[in-house]
C-alpha cells in the first residue's frame, strides 16, 4: 500500500510539473495590443463627436481593457458621461456605455432662457447688470440708472422676468427735483406731474407692520434682557469644568454695551496662502466661541479673537485679543448627503485662556443657549442680527458694529416667500417679511459678507437667545433671498460634545 502510494504521489507530481510548464509558457507569451486597440479606434471613428473628442487610456499598451470618455472642446455633452470600452479578450468585447449605437454625440453651447427676453427689455435711462446665474434659481441682475444709482434687483427664471420694483423698466426714467423746484410742472407726454415740496423727516425705525403675524422689529437689541453662563447653557457639564458662579446680574445695554457677546473679527491666517480673512464668534463658554463651519477651513494656521470691542479700526479701552489653541469644524460640514453641502454650518473655537476672567472692565458675556427647538415656535418673531460686515453686497466692511432687526420666517414662510425649495432641519430663516404682498419677502435688512458666524439674538423669556448664528446666503438683503443662518439648538449636544471631550 505504501508503494502505490509512491507511485502516485510521483505521477501526480510529475503531471502538476507539465502544466506548471505549459503555464509559464503562456505567460511568457506576450499579448498582443493590435486587436484591442484596433477595436477601439475604430469606435472612435464611428461615433465621432462634434466639437468634442474622446479621451482614452489603455491604448497601445497589454492591459485588460481601454476606455475612451467623451469630451467637449466647448459646450456640453448631450450625452452626458458617454464613453467606450473594450475588453482585450482573445476576441475584444466593445461596451458603449450612456449612449447607443443609434445616439449622434455632439457638445453643444448651453441655452440661457433668460438672455432673449432680457436683451428684449427697454429699460429707460438704465440697464441691467448680471449678479448670478445658476439653473435651478435663474439668474439674478442689479438694475442700475445711467446716473449710477443702484434701484434693486431683477430676476428672470426659466425666460420669466420679474421684478418687486414697481414698473422696473421705467424705474430709472423720473425728475429729481429740491426744495427750489416745489410747485414745478413737469410735462412727460400727455401726463402733467405738479411737484409740491414738503418737509422731510427721518424715517422711523420701527418697520410698518401689516400683519398680526410678525412683531414690529427695530433695529436696536431690546434693553434688560437677561444673560447667561457655561453653567446655564451647558447644566449636564461637570461643574469643575466651568465657572459657575450664578446668573451674570443685569442684562443688556442697548447702547455701547448692546452686544458683549459677540467676538470681533476673529481673524483667520493661513500662511502658506498668505491669506487674511474674518468673520464673527459668540462666546457660549469661558473657553470657547462658537463661529460658522465655513470659516475654519482645514488650510487655517492661526485663529486670533478680540473682545470688548466696538470700533474694528481703533482701539477701544476695554478690548482685548486671545489666540486660539484649537479648533474644530462640525463634521456633516461639507457632507451633501442630504442635499447641500452648505449646512451644518458651525464650528468651535477653544481658548486656552478664560475669556471671561480675562476682560479687564467685567463687560463681556454670554448669550442663552435655546432649551428648545425655536423653529417653528418663534415665525414672526422680532430679533436681531449684529456684525462688523459690509453694509452692501459689494461694499467694504464696516468700522462700527453694525446691528438690525429682523423677524424670523418659519419654513413654510421662507419656502413660500424667499427660496421656493426646501430647507433643512438646522436652518434658521430670518429677514423681512413680505409686507408689500408681492410674493417675495421684503429685502433692505440681512447679514452680509464678513458677518458670518455672528449671533442671531432672539427675546426669549426675557433671555437674550442665541437663536442661530449667521451661516449663508444669495447677495445681501436682496428681496426674495431672506438669510439662513445655522440652529444653535441643533448644534447644542454636539458643542457640549466637543466641550467635554476637548
Amino acid at each position: 500500500m505504501k508503494i502505490l502510494k509512491s507511485l502516485l504521489f510521483s505521477a501526480a507530481f510529475a503531471a502538476w510539473e507539465d502544466k506548471w510548464v505549459n503555464l509559464q509558457n503562456n505567460e511568457i507569451a506576450p499579448r498582443s495590443s493590435i486587436p484591442c486597440t484596433l477595436k477601439i479606434e475604430n469606435a472612435k471613428m464611428v461615433h465621432s463627436i462634434e466639437n468634442g473628442f474622446w479621451d482614452c487610456t489603455g491604448i497601445g499598451e497589454n492591459v485588460s481593457s481601454m476606455t475612451c470618455k467623451a469630451k467637449c472642446i466647448s459646450g456640453e455633452l448631450n450625452k452626458p458621461r458617454a464613453s467606450i470600452k473594450v475588453q482585450c479578450k482573445t476576441t475584444p468585447v466593445l461596451q458603449l456605455k450612456k449612449f447607443t449605437s443609434e445616439d449622434t454625440l455632439s457638445c453643444v453651447e448651453p441655452i440661457d432662457p433668460c438672455v432673449e427676453p432680457v436683451s428684449q427689455l427697454n429699460i429707460i435711462k438704465g440697464s441691467l447688470e448680471l449678479i448670478s446665474s445658476s439653473a435651478k434659481k435663474g439668474n439674478q441682475y442689479t438694475l442700475i440708472c445711467i446716473n449710477g444709482q443702484e434701484l434693486g434687483s431683477v430676476k428672470c427664471k426659466k425666460g420669466v422676468v420679474s421684478s418687486k420694483i414697481p414698473n422696473f423698466k421705467h424705474a430709472c426714467d423720473r425728475f429729481i427735483c429740491n426744495e427750489d423746484e416745489a410747485t414745478t410742472v413737469f410735462y412727460i407726454g400727455e401726463v402733467t406731474i405738479i411737484v409740491t415740496a414738503e418737509p422731510t423727516t427721518a424715517a422711523p425705525e420701527t418697520v410698518k407692520v401689516t400683519s398680526d403675524e410678525f412683531e414690529p422689529i427695530i433695529d436696536t437689541i431690546q434693553s434688560g434682557l437677561q444673560l447667561c453662563n457655561a453653567t446655564d447653557n451647558f447644566p449636564s457639564l461637570e461643574s469643575s469644568r466651568l465657572i459657575g458662579d450664578g446668573r451674570i446680574v443685569g442684562g443688556i445695554d442697548a447702547d455701547n454695551d448692546a452686544w458683549p457677546f459677540i467676538g470681533k473679527g476673529l481673524i483667520f491666517l493661513a500662511y502658506e496662502l498668505n491669506s487674511l480673512y474674518t468673520c464673527g464668534g459668540v462666546v457660549v463658554h469661558n473657553n470657547w466661541v462658537l463661529t460658522a463651519g465655513h470659516c475654519c477651513p482645514y488650510w487655517i494656521d492661526e485663529i486670533e479673537a478680540t473682545f470688548g470691542d466696538r470700533l474694528k479700526n481703533s482701539f477701544d479701552s476695554n478690548e482685548y485679543t486671545l489666540n486660539a489653541v484649537s479648533w474644530i469644524q462640525h463634521d456633516l460640514y461639507g457632507d451633501s448627503s442630504d442635499g447641500t453641502a452648505s449646512n451644518q454650518d458651525w464650528c468651535m473655537v477653544r481658548f486656552s485662556q478664560d475669556i471671561i476672567a480675562n476682560d479687564p472692565d467685567s463687560l463681556v458675556a454670554m448669550p442663552c443657549l435655546p432649551t428648545e427647538n425655536p423653529i417653528p415656535s418663534q415665525h414672526g418673531a422680532a430679533c436681531w442680527l449684529a456684525g462688523w460686515g459690509a453694509t452692501s453686497s459689494s461694499g467694504s466692511l464696516s468700522n462700527e458694529l453694525q446691528s438690525v432687526g429682523i423677524n424670523i420666517l418659519g419654513p413654510e414662510y421662507c419656502i413660500e416667500k424667499g427660496y421656493k425649495t426646501e430647507l433643512e432641519e438646522d436652518d434658521v430663516c430670518a429677514g423681512v417679511p413680505d409686507f408689500d404682498d408681492d410674493g417675495n419677502a421684503d429685502g433692505g435688512k440681512d447679514a452680509c459678507q464678513g458677518d458670518s458666524g455672528g449671533p442671531l439674538i432672539c427675546p426669549i423669556n426675557g433671555k437674550a437667545t442665541l437663536v442661530a448664528i449667521v451661516s449663508r446666503g444669495v447677495g445681501c438683503a436682496w428681496a426674495g433671498f431672506p438669510g439662513v443662518n445655522a440652529n444653535t439648538f441643533i448644534a447644542k449636544q454636539w458643542m457640549e460634545d466637543i466641550i467635554r471631550n476637548n
